[in-house]
């Protein structure tokens, strides 16, 4: 598991020798990559660079034998340049994020029961910790000017935004829409409820978010169209799978616009991205991804640098 140690591993890992032992290691999100996509201090700039150019000369170098990353985005802002360079292509390897659908032992109706929900309302779904990076603020935007009457559920953990932020809201609202917190700790028994019980899943996202989204996985897991802005590769899944509509990021008026489509063409849309979502957890099972890995390890060890090269012992 590499994410934020990719300086520790350069430091430690020059300085063995002749090792015969092939290393190996997943990146799961390359926080690095959002250099140049936000405002931030120079500290934490060049953090992120040293973070990258460190992974870099390990594979350079034939430190590390093979790197895995969920996504394409991934491997080309990790290589950049030296994408050209045949052996380092070969070192990054793209395996999907393993999505498996949950099997539901309740109804719809039933999950909202359970969950103190309305029974007969569209619900919308935002889950997960309430970061500024999850656009969560620019939801709340674009929800509190919707005419229609449905039920925004907010489930998660406090963070850029407050259970005092979602109240002072709620009281501001001039539209007939209801809001809906859960702020907390959801525990793993609610957490498939809520997408159960939900319509659709709403990723408000700003552009500095990269990578993959859990939350979309989920969605996915439970056959629930999404509502997710055009951002890293959230908006690209979204579209390439066709599993909801994409929306200009950051934008209320663009959200809001995403959310009236939806409940306007709500039938056609469930249709749609449970026959998309079922295509979708084939190609990205634990199944196929555990193929790719053992492929990589059964391959012949690349050579490249000092620690790359020589014949490896059967282990």
């Amino acid at each position: 598991y590499l994410d934020y140690a990719e300086i520790p591993f350069l430091i430690r890992l020059l300085t063995w020798r002749g090792r015969s032992w092939r290393l190996f290691g997943f990146l799961v999100w390359p926080y690095w990559s959002r250099m140049g996509h936000e405002s931030t201090s120079w500290p934490k700039k060049l953090y992120r660079m040293l973070r990258r150019e460190a992974l870099r000369l390990l594979l350079k170098r034939g430190v590390i034998d093979i790197v895995f990353v969920h996504t394409e985005w991934a491997k080309e802002t990790l290589l950049g340049a030296r994408a050209a360079n045949l052996k380092l292509q070969k070192r990054v390897i793209v395996v999907p994020d393993p999505c498996e659908q949950v099997e539901h032992p309740v109804s719809p109706l039933q999950a909202r029961s359970r969950l103190a929900l309305p029974a007969e309302k569209v619900i919308l779904l935002f889950f997960g910790r309430l970061r500024w990076d999850k656009g969560i603020d620019i939801l709340l935007k674009a929800f509190n000017q919707l005419d229609e009457d449905v039920a925004l559920v907010i489930a998660g953990q406090e963070g850029h935004i407050t259970e005092q932020d979602i109240e002072s809201c709620k009281k501001a609202m001039s539209g007939p829409g209801e809001i809906i917190s859960r702020i907390g700790y959801i525990t793993p028994e609610e957490e498939p409820l809520y997408f159960r019980a939900a319509d659709a899943v709403v990723l408000p996202y700003r552009r500095v978010f990269r990578g993959t989204s859990g939350i979309l996985q989920n969605a996915v897991a439970a056959e629930k169209p999404v509502i997710a802005a055009d951002v890293g590769e959230v908006g690209e899944f979204a579209r390439r799978h066709s599993l909801g509509i994409i929306v200009e990021p950051e934008s209320p008026a663009a959200l809001r616009e995403g959310i009236q489509q939806f409940i306007k063409n709500r039938t056609r849309m469930e249709a749609m991205v449970r026959a998309s979502a079922k295509q979708y957890l084939a190609d990205h099972h634990w199944q196929r991804m555990a193929e790719l890995v053992e492929a990589a390890f059964l391959c012949p060890r690349l050579t490249g640098g000092r620690h790359g090269e020589g014949r490896m012992r059967d282990e």
